[in-house]
């Protein structure tokens, strides 16, 4: 059977219509703070069905996916999924081979993604206020 001929699981609808991977990934961005923001930019939907959304990371963005499956970040992704749809789903972040799926803007198969000098800035612009932020709840001295 063709793949456009196969049955699919149905997407998450809200009051604001069905969802699609990318913009249900992109409005939970907007739901969390800008450094977790930043670091779920790095990330590319693959799939999303009515229980489960799939984002991949490349390799280069290896760092981001290590921080948003720490389990603080963790809970506040879930947390604002299930603000927006009302309901939990469950969100697997996973690494991928940039390549063979086209992650993080690589444009064909086997094409190696480059990482984009400002996504990389804003990443790390994020990090900055990270720990300027430790810093200044803590009274701590940068060393």
């Amino acid at each position: 059977m063709p793949l456009s001929e196969a049955p699919q699981s149905e997407a998450p609808t809200t009051a604001e219509g069905p969802w699609d991977a990318e913009g249900l990934w992109n409005a939970l961005q907007q739901r969390v703070s800008p450094p977790l923001a930043g670091r779920m930019q790095c990330g590319r939907p693959l799939t999303l069905d009515e229980h489960r959304l799939v984002v991949g990371f490349a390799k280069q963005y290896k760092f981001a996916l290590d921080d948003l499956l720490e389990q603080p970040n963790k809970v506040v992704v879930h947390d604002a999924a299930r603000t927006l749809l009302g309901r939990p789903l469950r969100i697997d972040l996973e690494l991928c081979d940039a390549g063979a799926a086209g992650i993080n803007g690589a444009p064909g198969i086997g094409a190696a993604a480059e990482p984009e000098a400002g996504a990389l800035e804003e990443i790390q612009r994020h990090k900055n206020e990270l720990k300027q932020d430790v810093i200044d709840i803590f009274g701590a001295t940068p060393i």
